[in-house]
């Protein structure tokens, strides 16, 4: 056993696992999230050489504020690799007046053991707007959404570009991406009808683009066009919103013939009828999960105040109660 434990606390070992955090590290930044969850094996690597050498080494536990220190490091190594295995990172639109749909968001990295928790978020997105300066540049976004509890308690929160939200352990926070969506009433020949919406590309980035394809419920891919009356003024400050707006959408596609529709207006397709409803806006939300932030933080913060402490008292200036007296007949240096 003493054996494995000095093999383990070698410093041979400190190198390799540095070694292949320095691989990894680059992996990641050429292939991002599919590298990531690799990063936990130096890290796993490097955590047990630490404690091998906390518990082989006498030097270690001699002074409070350098084992403080190591412990610390230790805590911070073993958070981060659980943090890599429970992560999750991903992005959802929701369309104004609409509800979170778990079903709607895209990962972009999930880790081996992440607990899917999606299902617990819930909220609805309220009114959108976002304001630019003059030139278009962007100045500030205002999304107001209605936080819902598992008791059924609602919340009424705006947040922006730097401030988000938490719901069920997840951190979402608006980003650059949002645009135009349009609400549809499908009526099929039976008389049945269903809501939903179509979002066009992120706007006013794409304003030039405004087409998305839609598979209506009967089976046929129709091309949706938006076609704004009023171009985006340059030259003065503006708003994007979806009240006051002026629009057509166009729709070909299929055994459609072109045509366009003004909001109330319907129009008869294959399987069934569309209603133009409302025009409204989508925001793009960037979705992260890591539950052990706060504990990496304060592991962190506790390996520095350790290693502060200890190089405060290895580098002080020597008291006079240090100097060890001379012996009789004997004179001080």
């Amino acid at each position: 056993m003493r054996t494995m434990l000095n093999t383990m606390a070698s410093l041979k070992l400190t190198l390799a696992g540095l070694a292949a955090l320095i691989v990894n590290s680059f992996a990641v930044s050429q292939w991002s999230d599919a590298a990531l969850p690799w990063l936990v094996i130096p890290l796993t690597l490097l955590a047990c050489n630490l404690l091998a050498a906390l518990i082989v080494r006498h030097a270690f536990r001699q002074q409070g504020a350098l084992l403080l220190f190591h412990v610390g490091l230790l805590a911070v190594l073993a958070l981060v690799a659980a943090g890599v295995l429970l992560r999750f990172n991903g992005s959802v639109e929701v369309v104004e007046g609409t509800a979170f749909d778990p079903a709607g968001v895209t990962a972009r990295g999930t880790g081996w053991l992440h607990p899917n928790r999606l299902q617990r978020v819930r909220f609805n997105q309220g009114p959108l707007e976002v304001r630019y300066l003059s030139g278009l540049r962007r100045d500030t976004t205002h999304s107001r959404i209605v936080l819902i509890r598992e008791d059924g308690a609602e919340f009424d929160r705006e947040i922006g570009d730097r401030q988000g939200f938490t719901s069920g352990g997840y951190r979402f926070i608006t980003t650059f991406n949002k645009g135009y969506s349009v609400l549809l009433l499908w009526r099929d020949a039976r008389g049945r009808e269903t809501l939903g919406t179509v979002n066009f590309p992120s706007f006013p980035e794409f304003d030039w683009k405004q087409l998305n394809d839609w598979i209506t419920p009967a089976g046929e891919t129709l091309s949706l066009e938006l076609k704004l009356a009023e171009r985006i003024p340059e030259d003065s400050p503006w708003t994007l919103k979806s009240r006051d707006v002026r629009y057509e959408v166009g729709i070909s596609g299929g055994a459609q013939a072109d045509a366009s529709v003004r909001p109330g207006e319907s129009i008869a397709v294959a399987g069934g009828e569309i209603t133009l409803v409302d025009l409204r806006l989508w925001m793009g939300y960037r979705i992260d999960y890591n539950p052990l932030l706060p504990w990496l933080l304060a592991a962190a913060f506790l390996s520095l105040g350790a290693l502060a402490v200890h190089m405060a008292q290895k580098f002080r200036a020597p008291r006079a109660t240090d100097v060890v007296p001379a012996r009789g007949g004997e004179q001080a240096a």
